[in-house]
């Protein structure tokens, strides 16, 4: 194994059982603030960043103009003592294969992220309105317009509107 420092501070490894060409292995940035962020070529990361920190995001070849937080990723791609491990499996014939799982390209997996916004508010009387108490009405979200027709929440199950869409297309 040999290791460098680049002039951006990142200290960069690969694996030199090759002799004819060396591959990269990993590439480690360490921040001021003790943080630190592990990276190898195909993507797997470790980092004590959390997963919604802006100092680390992703940017995937088919929308480059859309950066993504690690947690998109992070099921996938985050491995947990990930130079630690590299360096281990490096020492044995065919261990990297082994310690890591094959990915699936960043291209290929759900980046949709859930859409999150406030729902409307309602009032609603409650049983001491209606008979008279003093008591104010109590304000509840009325989300039921923010659930699209035929999920879940509406009543309609996506198993049963999957059933019929395959039954019209038969």
């Amino acid at each position: 194994m040999f290791w460098a420092v680049s002039a951006t501070g990142a200290i960069r490894f690969w694996d030199t059982r090759n002799q004819q060409k060396w591959s990269a292995m990993l590439t480690d940035y360490q921040f001021a603030d003790g943080h630190y962020l592990d990276v190898t070529p195909d993507g797997r990361y470790d980092t004590n960043l959390g997963p919604d920190n802006e100092a680390f995001r992703w940017l995937v070849a088919d929308d480059p103009l859309r950066s993504l937080a690690p947690q998109t990723f992070m099921r996938n791609y985050y491995e947990p003592r990930l130079a630690q491990r590299l360096r281990q499996c490096v020492a044995v014939s065919g261990g990297c294969a082994r310690a890591f799982p094959k990915l699936v390209p960043p291209t290929e997996l759900d980046r949709v992220l859930p859409k999150v916004s406030n729902c409307p508010q309602r009032q609603v009387a409650t049983r001491e309105v209606m008979f008279g108490s003093s008591n104010p009405a109590i304000s509840t979200p009325n989300c039921a317009s923010a659930i699209p027709p035929g999920s879940p929440g509406r009543g309609n199950s996506a198993a049963k509107n999957r059933s019929t869409a395959r039954r019209r297309h038969a």
